[in-house]
């Protein structure tokens, strides 16, 4: 039994050197705090999205045309919606810093979005948002 256990040991080691020599490892991807930072990011991105397209008159008119994160951490979105009169109009959302609702006040807007620089995640969200 001894034997039987030994082998097999052995048989277990080569088969990993083995494969480490190929490559065929995956590695773990490293948690930076910077990935952290940008999941946590992103996630936002795409709550207030969701919660921006379940607010319009008609969600499957919802179309989304940027969603930039400012330095300051406020999101910021332009997107496409129908409204009440069958037409088709632009707005603004901003998803404050720590803030649990998104503000379409057009003073947070220009005082957190306009004219600022950002981090465009309008891929990535629309991405996770399903496709839009």
């Amino acid at each position: 039994m001894k034997k039987l256990l030994g082998v097999f040991v052995v048989v277990m080691a080569v088969w990993m050197i083995v494969g480490l020599y190929r490559g065929e490892t995956t590695p773990a991807p490293v948690e930076t705090p910077e990935r952290v930072k940008l999941e946590i990011e992103q996630t936002r991105a795409v709550d207030g999205a969701n919660a921006l397209r379940a607010a319009v008159r008609d969600p499957g008119s919802f179309a989304l045309q940027s969603a930039h994160v400012k330095p300051d951490g406020s999101i910021c979105y332009v997107f496409k919606a129908k409204n009440g009169f069958g037409g088709t109009t632009q707005e603004f959302a901003v998803f404050p810093p720590g803030e649990l609702a998104l503000t379409q006040k057009l003073s947070v807007w220009n005082a957190r979005c306009a004219h600022k620089l950002g981090d465009d995640q309008t891929a990535q969200v629309i991405s996770r948002m399903g496709g839009l």
